[in-house]
């Protein structure tokens, strides 16, 4: 499958490189920006572009699914656009603008930078002598408007990596970095399953190049400005998470390991001198002097190690930004062989289809002429007596309602459809599926009622073909078991919350491309569903906090307890059952689980209190709501390790994938 996706990518560019050779579509160089949320740093980036590049270029923004006005701007401004129909990260970005550019060079600039006087010549100019790829630097200093301490801090180390590391790489970055087409075609381009955010998606395409024989420059002279600020935790985070742990997987599943860059030998000795320091100042109390001196000796081995970083920083930012450097640049010797450390955990409890996700393609929308929407209301005997509040008729929108038998008072504009005894909600779904003409299906339990405003949205996502949209829950607060019941099942969907892009969501008050579904095998696995969503994209619900439905049916104990650890149940062995997570891996999760638990219930009372939502029937419910929360993760814990019969069965495996495909879907 992983050959598939490379040689669908090596047609794509062979395809637009025949387009160059046949006609007058040439151009210079294509210059590809992926965008997300970009809208107060796209317009200089552009401008920047527009100043440096050849006549002739073109500038194609790439947007990820952006919830402010990136779309807009891009339309404005870049010679093209292309708007993903969910969140694939910054990999999946470039390689989408790749399909379509026309130029013989790629240049990939982030939307948060701006290109320096003379750095796309002297780039072209690198290419144009013989090199397969070349890349960068940022300034040495970051605008006087971002900077701070970890910024400032964070945008030297970088160019002081770089100035050291200049010359043949083995590496690219992709801040600002060109590459032949070819070149980028013959190993496939980035690698859209190593990250589903932005990270070392680029390390690990310059480590492949090399691999492959490419040749790789990295000049220093090629600056970029830097528009992007950090906080300690945001650059701790960004190093660990999206730095040192997937960066470590990365070399030990390519088996590439390269003396330069940020794994120096340098390096990797000071930061065992940083934790000697560390640990002899932690036991002067008890060794007295001899402690002392020898963190005292150490502290100035440390600094003789790092002195021409520090030296470099001196004279950029003084020296008073010379101690906080040191301060900060101690800190990152600290957590950096934690973050190793958990690379090479994950590594070892890798999975074998992770190469899946993210890579499947998806088709423009073709809904019927005459029905643009289909609203499915799913009606079970566990439901209220009578149907909920539904909206009224629209044109290009069909209402379905699907049950075991017909609801009294049912909608004159509504279809019924009538389902055999004792089927579960996914069986009443794909009946709807089955039944749908419309483009997109919003579904609906009948015990949520649509608030003001839901079709609206729910048309909005169908016209801007999203793959999916998911809605949000309002709590009501009139009962602590109800509250209770709705924050620990529906917090992360809650109406205060932001709009973005999620990895799961409930089979209600959800909209989703009905022909993706119908290929994909429907509801009739439970738990499955997002898993097979995330094919597409890393992250491929949509979430519109706006499109707001409200609990109508009333809420037991069992509803708290069995029902929360049968959803978490399900869920945890779909997982376990389509990844294929080996024993260890299972074991390492349950043993974890309670750290995951805990951090939940922190994010979940900050968040509220951040939100101003904690009020009183909030904390009275949070008791019953960490029983919820408890019973959850109990659920999960079992479906994790017994993922068999007691779990849902997922009818995804490596050749039902490779027909899905082949006979539907167009893998990337």
């Amino acid at each position: 499958m992983a050959g598939d996706v490379r040689s669908s990518l090596i047609r794509r560019i062979d395809a637009a490189s025949d387009l160059q050779a046949s006609g007058s579509e040439r151009v210079p160089v294509s210059f590809i920006v992926p965008a997300f949320n970009a809208e107060g740093s796209l317009a200089a980036t552009i401008s920047s572009i527009r100043a440096e590049a050849p006549e002739g270029s073109e500038i194609i923004v790439v947007d990820d699914g952006s919830t402010d006005g990136t779309v807009d701007l891009a339309r404005r401004l870049a010679d093209r656009v292309l708007v993903r129909p969910c969140q694939g990260g910054a990999a999946r970005a470039r390689n989408d603008g790749a399909q379509v550019a026309r130029g013989d060079i790629l240049i990939f600039v982030d939307s948060d930078v701006v290109v320096g006087t003379g750095a796309i010549p002297g780039m072209i100019a690198r290419i144009e002598e013989g090199a397969d790829a070349v890349f960068g630097a940022y300034h040495p200093m970051v605008e006087p408007d971002i900077r701070n301490g970890p910024t400032t801090y964070k945008n030297l180390l970088h160019h002081y990596t770089h100035l050291q590391g200049e010359g043949e790489a083995s590496t690219f970055w992709s801040g600002f970095g060109g590459v032949r087409r070819r070149a980028f075609a013959a190993v496939g381009g980035f690698d859209p399953g190593v990250t589903t955010a932005a990270d070392i998606e680029d390390i690990h395409l310059g480590y492949r190049l090399k691999k492959a024989g490419f040749r790789i420059v990295l000049d220093p002279s090629l600056q970029v400005g830097h528009r992007k600020r950090y906080t300690i935790g945001g650059l701790v985070a960004s190093d660990v998470f999206h730095r040192a742990i997937p960066w470590t997987r990365a070399m030990l599943e390519l088996g590439f390991f390269r003396n330069d860059l940020n794994l120096s030998t340098g390096s990797i000795f000071a930061s065992v001198v940083t934790y000697a320091v560390v640990l002899a100042a932690a036991s002067t109390p008890a060794f007295g002097w001899p402690a002392a001196i020898a963190a005292t000796g150490g502290t100035g081995l440390w600094w003789f190690l790092n002195r021409g970083f520090l030296g470099y920083v001196r004279r950029h930012w003084g020296t008073k930004g010379m101690f906080v450097a040191a301060a900060f640049h101690a800190l990152y010797y600290l957590y950096s062989p934690p973050g190793a450390v958990l690379g090479l955990i994950a590594y070892l409890l890798r999975h074998d289809h992770r190469p899946f996700l993210n890579r499947l393609e998806l088709q423009p929308a073709t809904p019927d002429e005459d029905v643009e929407v289909t609203i499915a209301v799913i009606w079970t005997p566990d439901d209220p007596v009578s149907l909920p509040e539904l909206p009224e008729p629209r044109p290009g929108v069909e209402l379905l309602v699907v049950g075991e038998t017909e609801p009294e008072a049912m909608p004159e504009w509504a279809r019924y459809l009538s389902a055999p005894r004792g089927s579960s909600r996914n069986a009443l779904r794909d009946i709807a599926l089955d039944a749908a003409r419309g483009g997109m299906l919003a579904l609906l339990d009948a015990q949520h009622a649509p608030r003001s405003g839901w079709l609206d949205h729910v048309l909005e996502a169908a016209r801007r073909a999203d793959l999916a949209v998911g809605g949000s829950f309002a709590h009501d607060r009139s009962g602590t078991l109800r509250r209770a019941y709705q924050v620990a099942r529906f917090w992360q969907w809650r109406p205060e919350r932001r709009p973005g892009w999620v990895v799961e969501h409930p089979a209600t008050n959800l909209v989703v491309r009905t022909a993706v579904i119908r290929a994909l095998g429907g509801f009739r696995e439970q738990g499955a569903l997002m898993l097979r969503l995330a094919g597409f994209g890393a992250r491929p619900v949509r979430f519109d906090p706006a499109m707001e439905v409200e609990l109508t049916g009333s809420v037991g104990l069992g509803h708290l307890t069995r029902g929360l650890a049968g959803i978490g149940r399900l869920r945890a062995a779909a997982s376990v059952r389509y990844f294929d997570v080996s024993r260890s891996a299972r074991a390492v999760a349950v043993a974890i689980s309670p750290a995951w638990a805990f951090a939940g219930l922190y994010h979940l009372i900050r968040s509220a209190l951040r939100e101003g939502t904690a009020d009183l029937s909030f904390w009275r419910a949070l008791p019953l709501s960490i029983l919820g929360a408890a019973s959850y993760w109990l659920g999960r814990n079992l479906g994790t390790i017994w993922s068999g019969e007691r779990g849902g069965v997922v009818p995804w495996t490596e050749a039902e994938i490779a027909r899905l495909a082949g006979d539907r879907l167009d893998p990337r």
